[in-house]
């Protein structure tokens, strides 16, 4: 963001706890694990014993969930790592805004001439 006046303020998202950041690795990562047997051991016992097709079942079922914990993880990276940021001057307001969803985001500065009026809202705390 450029840095042109005195700054008054500046406010940008936090980052995820550290807790609940290891937390939530070592859950993606037992996920991952329990996929990856459930991809591979059926498979496996469906080439000793010839004719068990329906132990395949289970091997979709662990594909499934390695795509599904593999992308969740890629969201919470990225989600954790493009903050938003808001930053307020004598004259004006610079703002760094992600779309989560898109993963896009938004950089624009405004003079606080053009701000009609603003609203306040509580903060609520994340994690509690």
């Amino acid at each position: 963001m450029p840095q042109n006046g005195e700054l008054i303020h500046e406010q940008t998202e936090r980052k995820m706890q550290p807790f609940y950041w290891i937390l939530t690795f070592e859950c993606l990562s037992l996920l991952l694990l329990l996929a990856l047997c459930l991809a591979t051991l059926p498979v496996i016992v469906a080439f000793i014993y010839q004719g068990w097709v329906y132990l395949l079942l289970p091997a979709l079922l662990g594909l499934w969930l390695i795509r599904i914990s593999w992308r969740l993880l890629g969201k919470y990276v990225w989600e954790n790592n493009h903050l938003s940021r808001y930053a307020l001057y004598r004259h004006h307001v610079d703002y760094l805004q992600y779309d989560k969803k898109r993963r896009d985001f938004v950089q624009d500065s405004v003079p606080l001439q053009q701000i009609e009026r603003a609203l306040v809202g509580g903060y609520y705390a994340l994690y509690h």
